[in-house]
């Protein structure tokens, strides 16, 4: 018993032990934490070093030359206040550094730095200015300006205007290319003749995406039987242009065009020859479907008229005439005979009728003043132009920069355009715009701070992946960005 008490007392000692130098053992972490300096302390340590060992030593032999207002050899050197900002142009100072250490500046007939200074000025180069270091602060540097390469040109206007077969790019002068890529940023030139056919490529698809549907007003179109696919072909009459069935046929009109959705009238002049106790019965049918049936009986010389009015679905539909019920008395050898003249289709009746709207003018047109009210149309106007820059620019857009283009639109409206000629100006203002035909990234607000890398929060990752993957801003798929609200797509 006093085994197993000395045994459980042993391990319960270790543990009243390692807790009370808990609180000593978390003082210990936290002094260590306060005295690891921080990315902050470094570079302010760097620049205080800067200011203290090289900015004098530039003063007294290297600014008489290399500053702002000599600028030998293309070298400011008195532009660089702290080491953070002259870290930014590495090159220069690793070319200072060398200069310095191989004692090729000052030049001889100058004043010469001492041995001692000039082992300083290249030991704080080395060790601080020029030195990679992990802990401070990631800079990626700066990224060129890309221009839109022909295929993302063309695929990003489809996506933005809507417009299907309409590839404008293909005028442009040929992309350059560099490693076999034609969308390097550093190789992607603007030649002038690039920025006139920019003019007019954004012209042309305004024109093709806000184009409105005409009004449609009812048209009569007659069909003979020269102009019909009759069946069998031996009942076509070639000399009197008439069809006589005396046997199972049909007349076809094969693809008439019914424009809109609506109320058509079909008039058939036709005449029949009665065989026992039925008439001649003729059919209509629309893309197969039975419309009426008709019982026929007059003479060839005195047709009658045969009409029949059907709702028809907008598109291309077959219209065909059959003869439904042939008939043979071999005794007399006498038929049942139908004959056709003449089709008269007329429609769309009962008032007027609008095509359907495009789909691109739906895109585009998001809004549409209802009253002739300058205010309602400045409010229609705003609207459109802040969603198509929006999405044009692949960001978020800016007060500023809507009321810039309203004021394009003022302009056109105030010359007596209507709402969609007048709104063609900004749009067109946006589709030439640099934030349209480059793709940026945009460097810090502050000129010494590091641009951050990879930051979703900006859409630039996902504004990229985008272009990688489908060579336009969104995918082209559906057309649907997954982030609008991120990267303005």
């Amino acid at each position: 018993m006093q085994r197993l008490l000395v045994s459980v007392a042993i391990p319960l000692t270790l543990v009243v032990l390692l807790l009370s130098y808990r609180p000593v053992l978390q003082v210990a972490e936290i002094q260590a934490a306060e005295q690891t300096p921080t990315a902050t302390d470094i570079q302010a340590k760097l620049d205080a070093d800067f200011k203290s060992k090289m900015i004098p030593f530039l003063d007294k032999y290297c600014n008489n030359c290399h500053s702002t207002e000599n600028n030998s050899g293309g070298v400011s050197l008195d532009v660089y206040l702290t080491a953070a900002h002259a870290k930014k142009d590495r090159k220069t100072w690793e070319s200072v550094e060398r200069v310095i250490e191989e004692q090729e500046m000052p030049p001889k007939n100058k004043k010469q730095p001492t041995k001692d200074e000039r082992i300083e000025a290249v030991t704080f180069l080395k060790s601080s200015l020029l030195n990679i270091t992990c802990v401070g602060p990631k800079d990626p540097g700066r990224v060129t300006i890309r221009r839109l390469n022909r295929s993302e040109y063309n695929k990003t206007i489809r996506d933005l205007l809507g417009v299907d077969d309409f590839q404008p790019a293909n005028d442009f002068p040929s992309d350059d290319v560099g490693y076999g890529f034609d969308n390097i940023g550093d190789v992607l030139s603007v030649q002038p003749i690039l920025i006139e056919k920019y003019l007019s490529a954004a012209d042309k698809a305004l024109n093709k995406a806000l184009t409105k549907p005409n009004e449609i007003k009812p048209t009569k179109q007659s069909f003979r039987s020269m102009t019909m696919i009759v069946i069998p072909r031996g009942a076509k009459d070639r000399t009197t242009q008439k069809v006589n069935f005396t046997s199972e046929g049909s007349a076809s009109v094969e693809k008439f065009n019914f424009p809109v959705d609506g109320e058509y009238s079909f008039n058939i002049r036709a005449w029949g020859t009665k065989l026992g106790d039925e008439k001649p019965q003729l059919i209509l049918r629309i893309d197969g479907k039975d419309v009426k049936t008709f019982d026929v009986e007059a003479p060839a010389d005195k047709p009658t008229i045969l009409n029949v009015k059907a709702t028809v679905k907008a598109g291309e539909k077959r219209v065909s005439m059959a003869f439904a019920n042939p008939k043979e008395d071999k005794e007399t050898k006498t038929f049942r005979i139908l004959g056709l003249d003449q089709i008269e289709i007329d429609g769309p009746v009962k008032g007027s009728f609008q095509q359907p709207t495009s789909n691109s003018i739906k895109m585009v047109l998001v809004a549409e003043p209802t009253t002739d009210g300058t205010k309602d149309k400045l409010d229609s106007a705003r609207k459109v132009i802040s969603t198509f820059a929006r999405r044009a620019f692949r960001r978020p857009v800016q007060t500023p920069e809507v009321d810039r283009l309203v004021k394009l639109f003022e302009l056109a409206d105030s010359k007596g355009d209507d709402f969609i000629t007048a709104i063609k100006l900004p749009l067109k203002a946006i589709l030439v715009s640099p934030n349209f035909l480059f793709r940026v990234e945009p460097d810090p607000k502050a000129p010494l701070e590091s641009r951050t890398l990879n930051v979703t929060s900006s859409g630039q990752v996902h504004r990229t992946k985008n272009y990688s993957r489908w060579l336009t801003k969104a995918n082209s798929a559906n057309r649907v960005c997954s982030k609008p609200k991120c990267c303005g797509c």
